[in-house]
């Protein structure tokens, strides 16, 4: 598989681990926002190249997410909800509820209703 695909930017999982932490070291000192773009350009590589990281170290890469996943979550921001939106599904929950009511009108009410909404009632 030599000269195939992207080569290995860390040479063990342990590297890529340690290098994740001292970004993270980073972000929280200069108050930056932890994500993937910024972990790849602190380390100079592409985002294809950290995501193929996926294929040799997916334990890792795994933690990595889920810790870049907290790391947001405890940025109560604007920013911090799309960022959980785009990159890891998350999505506003609305909810919604209806009541339906019988109402018993006169026709003399009824019509009235419909009047108020320009309705001639005698052309129904």
């Amino acid at each position: 598989m030599a000269g195939k695909g992207h080569p290995r930017k860390f040479k063990t999982k342990e590297e890529l681990q340690d290098k994740f932490d001292e970004y993270i070291e980073y972000c929280r000192e200069n108050k930056r926002f932890p994500n993937v773009a910024g972990f790849c350009a602190y380390n100079r590589m592409t985002r294809d190249t950290f995501y193929q990281q996926k294929n040799y170290y997916s334990d890792t890469y795994n933690t990595i997410r889920q810790i870049l996943e907290d790391e947001v979550l405890q940025d109560n921001t604007y920013r911090a909800q799309l960022y959980l939106k785009n990159t890891f599904g998350y999505k506003d929950k609305q909810t919604v509820e209806t009541t339906n009511v019988n109402v018993e009108l006169s026709e003399s009410e009824a019509d009235k209703i419909l009047k108020s909404f320009g309705v001639d009632p005698n052309n129904l």
